[in-house]
């Protein structure tokens, strides 16, 4: 198992530490194939690169996808979120930039150990050390 270690600097003193790989983390909440998108694009203009899958986990029957981006710092991943009206999302540093996984899926759960609600189409990246959020914005 390998441990992400900190960065350098202020901006991503917060950032959690996670396990695994990317790869990892993918493979966790999408179902295959996964669709590459063009970078930039309409929905993340300020990702390095992009993808979107159907999700592995979909709550009470419903279609759900995932999104995961590459961005070079926090604010503008926010911003990106914010402006497409994702609901639920989870972040990690990875080998100079973030890796963003986002949802729009509404359905929540409560997580038994924290009694805050979370996405059930994210709740897979929990086991490698992501911390799941809700209502991104700058």
């Amino acid at each position: 198992m390998r441990l992400h270690n900190l960065p350098p600097g202020d901006e991503f003193a917060s950032i959690n530490r996670v396990a695994q790989w990317p790869t990892d983390w993918i493979a966790a909440v999408c179902e295959p194939p996964v669709y590459h998108l063009r970078a930039p694009n309409a929905r993340f203009p300020h990702a390095t690169a992009s993808a979107v899958c159907k999700a592995w986990v979909q709550p009470n029957g419903e279609y759900a996808e995932v999104v995961f981006a590459f961005f070079t710092a926090e604010l503008p991943m926010q911003v990106d979120l914010f402006n497409n009206n994702y609901k639920w999302y989870a972040f990690a540093y990875d080998h100079g930039e973030m890796i963003t996984f986002a949802t729009y899926c509404d359905v929540e759960v409560v997580d038994p150990n924290s009694s805050f609600s979370e996405s059930p189409v994210l709740q897979p990246l929990e086991r490698f050390g992501f911390n799941i959020y809700s209502r991104p914005g700058p």
